[in-house]
Formats: C-alpha cells, structure tokens, sequence
C-alpha cells in the first residue's frame, strides 16, 4: 500500500471520527426537543403541533369565539340591562367555558362600570347572554365594549339540546311586566342547567326589554312553569311587544 494511499485513510477515518464527534455534540447540547409548539409535524403527530401526544387538532385549530352584536338599555331607577350576542364560529369543537366581560364608557372613554359572566357555546351556536345591574349616573353612558377571554374548548362536538317554551302569556299590572310560559325538554335525557332568555322586539324588530331566568334539573319529557319579569323603560308598551327567546341548555 503506498504511501498516499495510507495517508488518505488515515484521513478518512479521522474525518469520519470528528463527523461523529461534531454530530453527538449537536444532538447532546443543540438540537431542540420535539415540542408540541415548535411549528413542525414531529413525534406522533397527525398535524404540525396537534394530533398524536399533542391531543386534539380540532381544538389546537379551533377560532376563538365572536361578539355579533351588542346593546344597552336604561330604564327605571337607574337600572341597566346590557345584552351581547356570542357567536362560536367552529364545526367540531363545542365551548365549555368562555369567560365574557362589559364594560361601560363615557364619552371621555373613561369606565363606569364593568359586568363579568362565563358562557357555554355549543358547535356552530350563536345565542344573546344579558347583564341587569345599575350605574349612578346613566345618562353619562356613552358607549359599550365586550372582551372575550381565551375560551376553553371541547372536541365531543356536542350539539345544543332542543328545549321549547310553550302556553306563553303576558302579565301587565301597572308597570310591572312580565311572561308566565312553561319550559318543556322533550329529549329523553335530564338537562342540567337552562338559561331562559326573553328579548322584547317592537314591530321593526328592535330590542326594547329583556328578562333571564334559570332552571335546574329539568327531567326529560318534564315541563317546568317560569315567570318572567322586565325591567320597566320609559316610552315602551309591553303589550305591543313580541317574545324572542335565546335557549341554552349544559348536559
């Protein structure tokens, strides 16, 4: 074996030697560990960052819940309703928990009060949510901002329970206003929690009262009596009024 020959192993093998040592050193202390936040499909991933160890990809590709539309009210003694419509834009993930907030201003931007709540959506549900509380002074109120917290999802595509209300009649006596119905669930399962929301809409449709009202445990097939009451606003005939209601139900 001739000289060069040798030398050009030898160097072979050392260069293969060092290649190794330069590999182990950037496996040991440079490349980064698989995440499930590193923007690539790695691991047992079905998607970049999602599917496999990271969990669900509906929920990790989901968009974070809307606000459609919202309103105030001020009536009687200073008391306020506040109305918002929270819309999930999403097909496969329901929301368990979206926590919400309403915050009043005056014309100078400056906060005069501030509402907090939580909500649920179902897949592809939109549904008003209200607020009823009193401010000192109502006639500063200029306007109403709503802010969405980051929502918690769920990926069981669970779809809003059927509720009806039914036998619905107006109460008026003097100024006070309300609705006596009967809520039915005509499912065969129990539904937890129903949260019964009454929007008042005048004959071009606008929202001129609203009352909210709550059942626990309604069996299925069962029906349950509510009774409804509105707040009082100047210059409003409740019996010219309509009932729209928003239904939610928590299984």
């Amino acid at each position: 074996m001739s000289r060069s020959t040798k030398q050009l192993l030898y160097g072979s093998f050392y260069l293969i030697i060092f290649a190794i040592i330069i590999l182990f050193i950037y496996l040991r202390f440079f490349k980064s560990t698989p995440t499930c936040f590193d923007k690539i499909q790695n691991q047992t991933e079905t998607d970049i960052d999602c599917g496999g160890v990271c969990g669900s990809c509906a929920i990790h590709q989901a968009k974070q819940p809307k606000v459609l539309d919202s309103l105030y009210l001020v009536g009687a003694n200073n008391q306020l309703l506040v109305l918002a419509q929270l819309q999930n834009p999403n097909s496969l993930v329901s929301i368990s928990k979206i926590p919400y907030r309403a915050i009043l201003f005056d014309k100078n931007n400056q906060a005069l009060g501030m509402f907090k709540s939580t909500a649920n959506l179902y897949i592809g549900e939109s549904r008003w949510v209200s607020f009823v509380g009193e401010v000192p002074d109502p006639a500063k109120i200029s306007s109403l901002k709503i802010e969405l917290d980051s929502a918690i999802f769920n990926d069981q595509k669970l779809e809003a329970p059927i509720i009806r209300i039914q036998n619905d009649k107006k109460i008026i006596s003097g100024t006070d206003w309300g609705i006596e119905a009967e809520v039915l669930n005509p499912n065969p399962f129990l539904i937890k929690n129903i949260t019964i929301l009454s929007l008042m809409r005048d004959q071009t449709d606008l929202i001129k009262t609203a009352s909210q009202t709550f059942i626990t445990e309604l069996k299925g097939f069962e029906t349950q009596k509510i009774l409804l009451k509105f707040p009082n606003f100047p210059n409003v005939k409740f019996e010219d009024l309509k009932p729209d209601y928003a239904l939610s139900g928590e299984l």
